[in-house]
């Protein structure tokens, strides 16, 4: 990743009582000053499209006939990010590796086209990417879930769009590819007809093992599965023959690794009194 912001432009700003070192993406100066004032007058102040506790996600457009862009701010998580601050990268950054990764080994994720570090004496207080919007895109969870995408009453184009997925992410697995957050809210499907691109999102906890162990494999398949009505067990038990499928565990291994994460998605449901 040093060799890919070794490329991008640097420029240095302040904006609320901090040292921000502003990055801008090869070819894309013009947009510097854009940036430049939106932090200067605050992100907070711009239109929110998403927030949770310890961040928030901002559309705008940066000019009449730019395409929207998203920036999404990190905020410090409480103690223990006081503390990694001083030796780990700041999230802005971990994401943007883990986006260089991902694409390298021909998964699809969103284009990084900025990144913003704040800091106060040295220390780092928060951290922000820029992003292109991607187009004719919807959450996963959206579509097996919604009504207007039509799955609930088209069983068959439901059966391949779940094969789909099943496929993608015993790729990603066999990849060795371990996703932190592995929620239907992050993955994005670009459906065309009965087949679909797909992008990871919030890749900020996404690493790679020389071999993937099994506890983080069943770990993001109770992920996918744990939102409550959306997928019935019929549902569950197609995305993982087809994940299977492409995966290739032993027939005597298959049944006791499926009841972990059986076992580990009851137990999140129960702690969250979803059964």
């Amino acid at each position: 990743m040093s060799s890919t912001l070794a490329l991008w432009s640097s420029h240095s700003l302040r904006a609320d009582g901090a040292r921000v070192t502003l990055r801008v993406a090869p070819g894309l100066d013009t947009l510097e000053p854009v940036l430049a004032r939106w932090i200067e007058d605050g992100v907070d102040t711009l239109p929110v499209f998403r927030r949770s506790r310890y961040a928030s996600v901002h559309r705008v457009k940066p000019g009449d006939t730019a395409p929207p862009v998203f920036l999404k701010q990190f905020l410090l998580r409480g103690p223990s990010d006081r503390i990694k601050r001083y030796f780990r990268r700041s999230r802005a950054r971990r994401t943007l590796a883990a986006n260089v990764l991902i694409e390298e080994l021909g998964f699809r994720t969103e284009q990084i086209i900025a990144l913003a570090e704040f800091r106060r004496f040295a220390s780092l207080s928060k951290s922000l990417l820029v992003t292109r919007e991607i187009p004719d895109v919807n959450e996963a969870r959206s579509v097996f879930r919604d009504p207007e995408f039509g799955l609930r009453s088209d069983i068959n184009r439901r059966r391949r769009l779940l094969e789909r997925l099943g496929r993608e992410i015993g790729a990603w697995h066999g990849a060795g590819l371990y996703h932190g957050d592995l929620r239907l809210s992050n993955v994005l499907m670009q459906i065309e007809g009965d087949d679909c691109t797909f992008y990871w999102m919030d890749n900020e906890r996404t690493r790679r093992y020389a071999r993937l162990p099994r506890a983080r494999r069943a770990h993001n398949l109770m992920q996918i599965i744990m939102d409550p009505g959306v997928f019935s067990r019929t549902d569950m038990m197609r995305l993982w023959r087809t994940y299977q499928s492409v995966c290739g565990f032993a027939p005597e291994d298959e049944k006791q690794f499926l009841r972990s994460v059986i076992d580990r998605t009851r137990k999140r449901w129960k702690s969250r009194n979803w059964l």
